[in-house]
């Protein structure tokens, strides 16, 4: 499985073992179930793609975040609008 460059690798909350991104899968294998893997993202990458220009003219969609999503780039994406679903006032929820 190749890496997508977006993630620095995996750290075992229990332990704090450190693992590259595609060397183990969920759980570390040393703690078990109890040891779930914090993901550690290329932060300086994520700062220099994801800008505030870039989502403003980006569209509106959990896809303007690809950049930084753990996603391979030449993934297959479903084509079905997801996320950014707007909050809509109703007399009701206004009346709270």
């Amino acid at each position: 499985m190749k890496t997508n460059g977006k993630i620095i690798g995996l750290t075992c909350v229990e332990c704090t073992k450190r693992y590259a991104e595609n060397e183990v899968m969920y759980t570390c294998p040393a703690c078990d179930i109890a040891g779930i893997l914090d993901v550690e993202y290329d932060d300086d990458r994520a700062r220099r793609q994801l800008t505030h220009d870039s989502l403003a003219r980006a569209e509106r969609s959990i896809w303007r975040y690809l950049p930084i999503l753990p996603i391979a780039d030449d993934a297959r994406l479903p084509t079905l609008q997801i996320g950014m679903t707007p909050v809509m006032n109703t007399r009701r929820r206004n009346d709270r």
